[in-house]
């Protein structure tokens, strides 16, 4: 059971989360974003696990690429959010590796995050 608010606990992998859900969000957002969808509440809103400081610190660029999506976050360890990522977004190889060297704790605006974003958005286009 997900818990309102409170950091995520439960195995996301293990929760076997329905491809519906899933689809809701893109892989590529997911990897950029270092999200996964976890349920969607009663009132409609998408409720996402993360494990990236920077994503629930800077709300805002995030809802930029959601548009009109409701949506709420809920922290996640980093594992549990690699796992689910790797489990339901499928993400193998060069793709994986690229996605989860560890950079998305890097500033915003550094020329590496730039690289990193750029290196999975060509990934992701393969």
């Amino acid at each position: 059971m997900i818990n309102p608010g409170a950091p995520i606990t439960d195995d996301l992998v293990a929760k076997n989360l329905d491809d519906e859900l899933i689809e809701q969000i893109s892989p590529e957002l997911a990897a950029k974003f270092y999200i996964v969808p976890v349920k969607t509440d009663i009132d409609g809103t998408l409720v996402l696990a993360t494990s990236s400081n920077q994503t629930l610190k800077n709300k805002s660029r995030l809802s930029n690429e959601l548009g009109n999506t409701n949506y709420r976050l809920l922290p996640a360890t980093e594992e549990n959010v690699k796992s689910a990522l790797i489990h339901y977004y499928k993400f193998a190889g060069e793709r994986q590796r690229n996605i989860f060297s560890g950079v998305h704790e890097e500033s915003e605006g550094s020329p590496l995050r730039r690289k990193v974003y750029s290196l999975i958005q060509d990934a992701a286009e393969l």
